[in-house]
């Protein structure tokens, strides 16, 4: 008796994995629908040979309701289906536009850096050019300092030979030439002299005409 259940039990159990290859699909189907207790899934599976398969017009009422249970779940299981898509493409176009932002910031940061670098390579020629003509100020007022320092000689050196010369001129030509004497030449013999450009100095010049 108990081997002959055992056996009425594999044939059952062959029986519900030899489905048709539609019904197969359909099995799947309610087998992922996760609104349905496992329990029902299984019942519903296990139903599919005993009513789909049966003409609609030959079916009792167990059988409708089956057939009525199945649709049902496939209809829910395609609108979970469809909200899962449209939440897919509401994500998709989210992060589209997400990328369009970010790409625009993107460009926008690139053109900003590209301005800041032309603001920053003008600045530098700027600031070279600064320093060039400082360097060319600053070495055309030490030249001109040079030749102030240069003049400045020159005038001590000329006053002094001024202050030197207006006493012995006066003592040594202007006196001898009043009283009908000649002048004094040895005594104004130092100030016939060259100055330091090659040439008489000033004194020396008047002195010579004076001689004449």
């Amino acid at each position: 008796m108990g081997k002959r259940a055992n056996n009425q039990h594999a044939t059952k159990s062959a029986k519900k994995t030899k489905l048709e290859p539609a019904l197969a699909c359909v099995a799947d189907v309610i087998k992922q629908s996760e609104q349905l207790p496992e329990a029902c899934r299984a019942m519903l599976v296990d139903m599919l040979p005993f009513s789909l398969s049966i003409p609609s017009d030959e079916r009792h009422e167990t059988q409708t309701w089956a057939v009525q249970a199945v649709e049902q779940t496939l209809h829910a299981n395609k609108a979970a289906l469809e909200a899962a898509s449209a939440a897919e493409d509401e994500k998709l176009a989210s992060l589209k536009s997400s990328e369009g932002e970010l790409g625009a910031s993107v460009a926008a940061a690139d053109a900003a850096s590209e301005a800041q670098k032309v603001v920053v390579q003008s600045a530098e020629s700027a600031h070279a050019e600064r320093m060039e003509a400082a360097n060319v100020a600053s070495q055309a007022l030490a030249a001109l300092q040079e030749q102030q320092k240069t003049c400045e000689t020159n005038l001590a050196s000329t006053k002094e030979e001024k202050d030197a010369l207006e006493p012995a001129y006066q003592t040594h030509f202007a006196a001898p030439m009043q009283d009908g004497a000649g002048p004094h030449f040895k005594e104004l013999q130092p100030f016939l002299k060259k100055n330091r450009y090659g040439g008489f100095s000033s004194q020396s010049y008047t002195v010579c005409l004076l001689e004449v």
